[in-house]
């Protein structure tokens, strides 16, 4: 009984040991991984959703990859080109690449193939656009955020505010596949729910404030599709909209910006959930065993602009909205 118990005391005092030693090993693995110095890049065209790139960048400092410590970032949202960004960062073998639009991700998926480069997405519909083949089977170096799926209900809202509009503006630019994706979505709701669209195609500043001096007298209201250069002139379109007295809606939270009615994501939340995803890459796991997410959407209101324009947000509205500025 003495042996066996001398022995049981041993074999507990080994496994002890053994624990120990692998809890110190994990521990210095952790360690290295931590003084590691991570290099990657952030690649955002459109300036008018730059709050995506602030959220993906906390997201990660909150999950221990802090810029100017263990992190280097190298961050692009203005007058760059991709193609000359995207080739450096591979030259550079960066750790991950998060893009934020179609045409910076669709890139860095063709010069990331075969570079054991993973690349994290924003984007409006990465089915649609080929980038994956279904959000649980894609290449195995890329995952992400959709933002397609709002336009619909942005319609209906707009309808809930203003039930007699009959006639909406819309600019648009196929800068992107997510502007022709978007203005798809509209044509359909609008089909749907007999509402016309005056759309005018604008290329350029000049030709946008042409086109908002032109507003025809029977539009009831404006509508911003997701194009990189409209959403960076919602601050124009809003002070048109007040002008003209027109209800202003978006597809995107954009009542931050004077949008009247809005419902879709909001950038700096829609960015930390891609922020989560280039997490767990940065922690070892595969992108491919990683699903590919769709982004929350939100409701906002901006009663200032609404009482700019003379039109009346119920409370029923209100009481539902989860973005209010007064």
């Amino acid at each position: 009984m003495e042996e066996k118990s001398v022995f049981s005391r041993s074999l507990i005092l080994v496994m002890a040991l053994i624990t120990i030693a692998l809890c110190l090993l994990w521990s210095c693995q952790q360690t290295e991984v931590r003084k590691k110095n991570y290099l990657i890049g952030i690649i955002n065209p459109n300036t008018g959703t730059q709050d995506i790139n602030n959220g993906f960048i906390q997201e990660l400092k909150e999950n221990g990859f802090v810029e100017g410590e263990n992190t280097t970032l190298l961050r692009y949202d203005s007058n760059f080109e991709i193609d000359e960004v995207i080739h450096d960062m591979v030259a550079r073998n960066v750790d991950l690449i998060f893009t934020v639009t179609t045409p910076a991700t669709r890139k860095a998926k063709k010069a990331t193939q075969g570079k054991n480069i993973p690349v994290v997405y924003a984007m409006q519909d990465p089915v649609a656009s080929g980038i994956i083949t279904s959000f649980t089977q894609h290449d195995a170096d890329i995952t992400g955020v959709q933002i397609r799926g709002s336009i619909p209900k942005t319609l209906e809202w707009m309808l809930t505010v203003s039930p007699g509009i009959k006639n909406l503006f819309v600019p648009v630019k196929y800068d992107t596949k997510a502007a022709n994706q978007s203005l798809e979505d509209l044509q359909k709701s609008a089909t749907t729910l007999g509402v016309k669209l005056s759309l005018v195609e604008v290329n350029d500043q000049s030709e946008l404030d042409t086109a908002l001096a032109a507003i025809p007298e029977d539009v009831d209201g404006i509508f911003i599709l997701c194009s990189i250069f409209i959403h960076s002139n919602v601050e124009k379109l809003v002070q048109a909209a007040i002008d003209k007295k027109l209800l202003i809606g978006s597809g995107a939270a954009q009542s931050d910006r004077g949008v009247t009615i809005s419902y879709g994501m909001v950038a700096e939340k829609t960015g930390r959930q891609a922020g989560r995803l280039a997490n767990l890459i940065l922690q070892g796991k595969n992108p491919a065993d990683i699903p590919s997410e769709i982004t929350e959407f939100f409701i906002g209101v901006n009663l200032q602009t609404a009482e700019a324009t003379n039109v009346e947000i119920s409370a029923e509205v209100l009481q539902q909205a989860d973005i209010i500025i007064r």
